[in-house]
């Protein structure tokens, strides 16, 4: 499998350093709805976030859908491998990148011929070429170091007479130094690669590429230049000045000895010794007193010296070349076994030890306590359909997990085509012809009815065919939906096929269920203390499930809170129901001096007509939100200030203080903004919102995020249009929401030194979304940045290192799927400084 796949990257031209994921012709898919494809696609990109590479996912394209079971077993055995062997890392293979050659040889080369074929070809291999179409282009190529001529004719007796010309037959020998230039733009790569095991080939062709690379390196060996020879002359004559001084002659006899020429022989031997001290040769020397240099024999000396290194590397390069010849496809080759082995790395951390490769049947579909990869803390779940029963009824309760089910097993056929293991025991039949309708969107109407219906009409039916509809009864009346259901469903299992149909229709179809047709449910028992269904997400094999609206009603009631739903509740339970009002903090970072603002205290500034501060416009912002909690995030130096100027409550809503503290014998500066809230995790008892104190995000801001945590259990954040929030003058740092097509949080890149000048150079336009350190937290992210705070500081010993929020969240969400709803607000002001 290992060749197979080299064979599909070098053939589809993949590469690790691709800016953009290559489109390939995807294989003709088994999916045959835009639904199916979609949660199929989900699958992948659930396994690709384990990649390094954008091109690595295109591996899975080389896994055609196939309807023989041997094709299966093979595909198994090569992940029957993988696991085996001990996890390997790749996350080192995000530090690859291309560069630009970092080497190019010292002396001046050019390669000329008449042939403007030749001419063309070489222009292309890179080489510097000139082309010569007259005496004058001879002429001007005294001046380099090297010629190497090949395809001149006309010319070829003038070139003769040029010292430095090579006369070469063949192209191939032409600029062989562009192999190493070549090579050099993957020294920083090779010596990352060379610090990891990636397997026996790959590591043999990083260390024979890295000989190579030896060849590049600057010689050792004492070389002479002018500047060097000019300090060494003023040396020598300031030691023989220093010993003149000892030595026993008048400075007459001196003079006239000097005057002819003369000098006295212990003088010239104290020269001498000098000159042999210094290393420099006597033949770029002027022996007098006091020594010079000789310009004519110093620059003839430097033409020689360069001339035999010049001639000494030409010739280690000529009696390397046929390895040289062998770079682009080494290259090549670790280029390819790079994206192979980030393929394999990546799989192996999907593989679990405790999956199990699915058995493929002729006519059975079983599960048993298979686990949904797509879903956090999944609970097992167990299903089956056979030639007893080729359909299931799958009621049951919104929310409940029928859709969930119906989309688990689309990722069963899928991780089962690709010969992949799974969590539970499965037999599986290999599917050909798999449709998915999902539950209408929109509303009732005739176009949505008719299309369906023509959507149905063009199954390609069979024993190999299995249909997944999802509350289809949504684009037609109630009292038809269930007949148009059943005959449906009769149609198609006298056909042999297999139907997985999602409705609340149950009571209609159960009166008319055709043959082979089971009726499951997969049930609500009650309400959790969130007023959240109790749901028992494995299907009831052969039982209706109960009906649920007045759990539905309930959970209403509590959760949105509306007039109309409170009357409804309270008419279905004959009871008052009991509203709870969910507490929800708000957490100020504002242990900080800022020094743009002469070293005080920025959340103090006044900026409102009647000399409200910039902190108080925000707390009165947030409050109309519905914030019944504040905590101020605080140093020791300034606890004071806040502390006289807030005391305990802030129009009748409670204020707090946590402190911020750090050792000073050890530190410059706090350990940053997680280790802000990790200070007040013992003030924090509820979900809350985090944000700087010296920014104005407004009213809405504060609103979105809190009633995001009145009705949901996940993590969120605001997002800003970049253009919105760069200063006017000046560069500053942002964080960058990378975010999937679910509108989720995949990563916050923090990106240095933006300004309204550059952004667009940096890769973003005006509509990128930043972060300006805002979020909203379950309290069940604390123990997690607490733990990794510990971390933190273990490994960071640098004064100053900061462990920063954005980063951090980024982390989480990468490292624990921890869910984190990014949210679109253009209502930010913040004050700049210059």
């Amino acid at each position: 499998m290992k060749k197979e796949l080299l064979e599909f990257i070098r053939k589809n031209e993949l590469s690790p350093f691709s800016s953009a994921k290559t489109l390939l012709k995807s294989p003709e898919s088994i999916f045959k709805t835009r639904d199916g494809k979609s949660v199929h696609q989900k699958v992948l990109s659930h396994i690709s976030r384990n990649f390094v590479f954008s091109e690595t996912s295109n591996l899975f394209n080389m896994f055609d859908f196939v309807f023989d079971s041997r094709e299966i077993k093979l595909r198994q055995d090569f992940f029957k491998e993988i696991i085996s062997l001990p996890k390997t890392e790749n996350f080192f293979l995000k530090y690859l990148s291309t560069k630009k050659a970092s080497w190019k040889p010292k002396y001046d080369v050019l390669v000329v011929t008449e042939d403007s074929a030749t001419f063309t070809k070489l222009k292309e291999m890179g080489c510097p070429v000139r082309l010569i179409i007259s005496e004058s282009d001879v002429s001007l190529l005294e001046s380099y170091d090297l010629v190497q001529v090949i395809n001149c004719n006309d010319f070829s007796s003038a070139m003769e007479s040029l010292s430095q010309a090579v006369f070469l037959k063949n192209i191939e020998e032409v600029y062989l130094e562009r192999y190493l230039e070549q090579l050099s733009c993957w020294k920083n790569n090779l010596e990352i690669l060379k610090k990891y095991d990636i397997g026996v080939e790959t590591n043999q062709i990083v260390n024979e590429l890295d000989l190579m690379l030896e060849l590049t390196k600057e010689d050792s060996s004492f070389m002479l230049d002018r500047d060097f020879v000019e300090k060494k002359v003023d040396e020598i004559n300031n030691n023989v000045s220093l010993k003149l001084k000892d030595f026993m002659i008048s400075g007459e006899s001196l003079f006239q000895l000097m005057s002819k020429n003369q000098i006295p022989k212990e003088i010239n031997s104290m020269i001498i010794e000098e000159v042999q001290k210094s290393k420099l040769p006597f033949e770029v020397l002027n022996i007098g007193i006091p020594v010079t240099v000789d310009e004519g024999e110093l620059e003839k000396e430097i033409k020689r010296q360069n001339a035999g290194e010049f001639f000494e590397f030409a010739q280690k390069v000529k009696n390397n070349s046929s390895k040289l010849k062998e770079i682009p496809s080494l290259l090549k080759k670790l280029s390819d076994s790079l994206l192979l082995f980030d393929f394999i790395s990546g799989i192996s951390k999907f593989l679990e030890n405790e999956m199990i490769f699915p058995e493929i049947s002729e006519n059975e579909l079983l599960v048993t306590n298979s686990k949904n990869i797509l879903i956090e803390n999944p609970k097992p779940i167990s299903f089956g359909l056979n030639e007893t029963y080729k359909c299931s009824i799958l009621t049951g309760a919104n929310s409940g997990g029928k859709t969930t089910l119906l989309e688990h097993i689309i990722q069963i056929i899928s991780l089962s085509q690709f010969g992949l293991p799974l969590f539970g025991e499965i037999k599986i039949p290999l599917f050909s012809e798999i449709y998915y309708f999902a539950k209408n969107k929109g509303s009732e109407n005739k176009g949505a009815f008719e299309t369906l219906l023509n959507q149905m009409s063009k199954i390609k039916p069979g024993d190999k065919t299995l249909i997944l509809a999802d509350e289809i009864e949504s684009v037609t009346e109630p009292g038809v939906a269930g007949k148009i259901i059943s005959a449906t469903v009769d149609y198609f299992i006298n056909r042999k096929c297999f139907l997985i149909v999602a409705t609340h229709l149950g009571h209609e179809i159960q009166k008319n269920t055709p043959e082979k047709t089971r009726i499951d449910g997969i049930e609500a028992k009650g309400l959790d203390a969130d007023f959240n269904l109790i749901v028992d997400h494995n299907p009831v094999l052969g039982r209706l499930a109960h009906s649920t609206p007045e759990l539905i009603v309930e959970k209403l009631a509590n959760s949105e809170k509306t007039e109309y739903f409170i009357h409804l509740n309270n008419s279905l339970k004959k009871e008052t129901a009991s509203i709870k009002k969910k507490e929800i903090a708000l957490v100020y970072l504002v242990a900080g001096i800022s020094s743009r603002f002469g070293g005080k205290v920025k959340a103090f500034a006044k900026i409102g007509p009647n000399g409200e501060t910039l902190i108080e416009y925000s707390m009165n912002q947030a409050l109309k939100a519905g914030f019944n909690k504040i905590i101020f995030v605080v140093s020791e130096q300034i606890h004071d200030l806040f502390k006289q100027r807030f005391n305990s409550e802030y129009n009748g809503i409670p204020i707090e203080y946590a402190l911020q503290y750090y050792d000073k014998n050890f530190r410059d500066k706090p350990w940053g903004t997680v280790d802000a809230i990790c200070s007040a995790t013992k003030l924090i008892d509820s979900s809350f919102v985090v944000c700087n104190g010296d920014d104005i995000y407004g009213e809405e801001t504060f609103k979105i995020l809190f009633n995001h945590l009145t009705l949901y259990q996940t993590s969120a954040s605001v997002g800003y249009n970049l253009v919105d929030v760069l200063p006017d003058f000046g560069t500053v740092n942002r964080g960058i929401f990378e975010i999937d097509s679910e509108h989720d949080v995949k990563s916050i890149e923090e990106i240095f030194e933006l300004s309204k000048e550059n952004y667009s150079q940096k890769g973003f336009n005006e509509f990128a979304l930043c972060s300006m350190n805002i979020f909203a937290f379950q309290k069940n992210v604390l123990p997690l940045l607490s733990e990794i705070l510990i971390k933190f500081k273990q490994i960071n010993k640098n004064r100053k290192s900061e462990c920063l929020l954005p980063s951090e969240i980024s982390n989480l969400i990468n490292n624990i799927k921890k869910t984190c709803k990014q949210i679109i607000s253009l209502n930010y002001l913040s004050f700049w400084y210059v």
